[in-house]
Formats: C-alpha cells, structure tokens, sequence
C-alpha cells in the first residue's frame, strides 16, 4: 500500500480533492432543495447529473492513470485522462453556473426586499436556505479552481 502512495504525484492527491470537494457541494445542493425555505423543491436535474458525471470524471482520471501502457496506447491514455480531469472542471463550473441562477432571483428578493416586508421574506427558514445557497455556490467554486489547478500536474511517476 505504500507504494502505492509513493508512485503518486500532486495531480492524483487534487484530482481526488476535487472529486470530494463536488461531492460536498452536490450535497449541499440536494440539502438546499430538500430543506424547509425558500428553495424547497428546486432541485434540478442537471446540475445532480453534471455534478455527479463530474465527480466520475475525476475518479475515473485517477483510476486509468494507474494503469501503464505502452507507446500509442500510453499516449492516448494521457490524452483521455486529462480530457477527463478538464471535463470535470468543466461540468463543475457549468453546475455552479446553473445553481446561482436558479437561486440568485431568490436570492435577491431574501436580502433585497422592500423594508415593509423583510419581516415576511426574512424569515429564520428563508434565511437558512439563502445561507446554505450560498455556501453550496461556495464550495463548487473551490471544487472548480482545484479541478483548474489539477489538471496543470502530472499523475503517477513512471516506474523504472
């Protein structure tokens, strides 16, 4: 199992980072459709699928760099592992972009609303839910600058 470690390099230990990290973020999104306020019961399909497709491009980057080829074929699997690890910064920015917009006119009438009705919109429950949206938008950003920054670092050192 050590060796196993030994032959990693930096690209792996983020790439599994990233993989993590939009993990969190779909569960925050799942939370903040399900929880009482707001956004209960916006939940939207394609922000679940690009998550999750984005979670399996990572694994599935750090699963072929295992793997060892030889000519071609190495080169090619270098290709598909970095197409991969690209596509799920891809998909991560793609489910950020999609979750602030169905939040961010919500968003705007929780915390910008007239003085006259604050009391109304405010509310403990509308609140939670604002602040869980935001934390979610948080942590797909992170989720999508490591996936960035993964894909500039090798994967595995090259046995002798």
């Amino acid at each position: 199992m050590a060796e196993f470690f030994k032959r990693q390099k930096v690209g792996t230990y983020i790439t599994a980072l990233v993989a993590v990290l939009a993990l969190v973020s779909l569960i925050i999104y799942a939370v903040n459709g399900a929880a009482d306020g707001y956004f209960k019961g916006l939940t939207e399909t394609p922000v679940v699928l690009m998550s999750v497709i984005a979670i399996l491009c990572a694994a599935g980057s750090i699963v072929l760099a295992q793997f060892e080829f030889e000519g071609n074929a190495a080169k090619a699997a270098n290709l598909f592992g970095d197409a991969l690890r690209i596509a799920a910064a891809m998909l991560l920015i793609a489910s950020m972009l999609l979750f602030i917009g169905s939040r961010i006119e919500g968003l705007a009438y929780i915390f910008g609303s007239d003085e006259n009705v604050l009391d109304e919109v405010q509310t403990p429950a509308n609140l939670s839910s604002a602040y869980t949206a935001i934390c979610g938008f948080v942590f797909y950003a992170i989720s999508w600058v490591f996936a960035m920054a993964a894909a500039f670092f090798g994967m595995v050192k090259k046995t002798a």
